[in-house]
């Protein structure tokens, strides 16, 4: 008596047909796989990674004048899928020469445990902006462009401890500037990071 194969059923030294795919749903599987990576793509690409909602803003700011506390950290965040982990770093009395004039905006690289296989030294481009709450999209924003020099290294490099040294923009804007314009709206201020990995290969 014959045993009744399934349809399903493919030899392994048998090439899959038309057929054979269609019946898997091998096609509309990779049809899905495609949706989503170029979806994903989308994401990365167009949407920024972080969108930092500070509250109590002008208690941070009274805190860092008086030299309490300095600089405030962002929750971390990712660059994308098992990639770079990183955090916003905002001195709202300013950072070295820039005390009492400007606010000073950096970001910092994160320890993680995808750190292994991710390209280093870090070269991806980061755009800082601090929301404007007027409704007219006119934002305060900048662009750190990392160099990859040795002296750099303990910035860019593979995190060894928790966390590197924070780098970014020690003259972001004006105290001032902040102050008087709809940056800081019912005690609270928002900025937003978008990290450019166009170019770090999908893993």
């Amino acid at each position: 008596m014959t045993t009744p194969v399934s349809p399903l059923a493919v030899s392994p030294t048998t090439p899959l047909t038309i057929a054979d795919a269609k019946q898997l749903g091998i096609k509309t599987f990779a049809l899905a796989a495609k949706l989503t990576l170029r979806s994903t793509a989308i994401v990365t690409k167009f949407s920024s990674q972080l969108t930092w909602r500070i509250d109590n803003y002008q208690k941070h700011f009274e805190a860092a004048r008086k030299g309490r506390v300095p600089v405030i950290y962002s929750p971390p965040f990712h660059t994308h899928r098992h990639g770079y982990k990183m955090c916003a770093v905002l001195a709202p009395f300013g950072e070295g020469k820039a005390v009492r004039q400007y606010v000073s905006l950096f970001v910092s690289i994160l320890r993680d445990e995808y750190d292994a296989i991710l390209p280093w030294p870090f070269k991806c481009p980061v755009r800082i902006s601090w929301m404007n709450q007027d409704g007219s999209e006119v934002h305060l924003t900048e662009c750190i462009l990392p160099k990859a020099l040795p002296e750099n290294d303990p910035f860019l490099g593979r995190p060894k401890a928790e966390r590197n040294p924070a780098f970014g923009i020690q003259r972001f804007a004006l105290v001032a500037d902040i102050v008087k314009g709809k940056y800081v709206v019912n005690n609270t201020a928002f900025i937003r990071v978008n990290v450019d990995v166009s170019k770090v290969p999908t893993l």
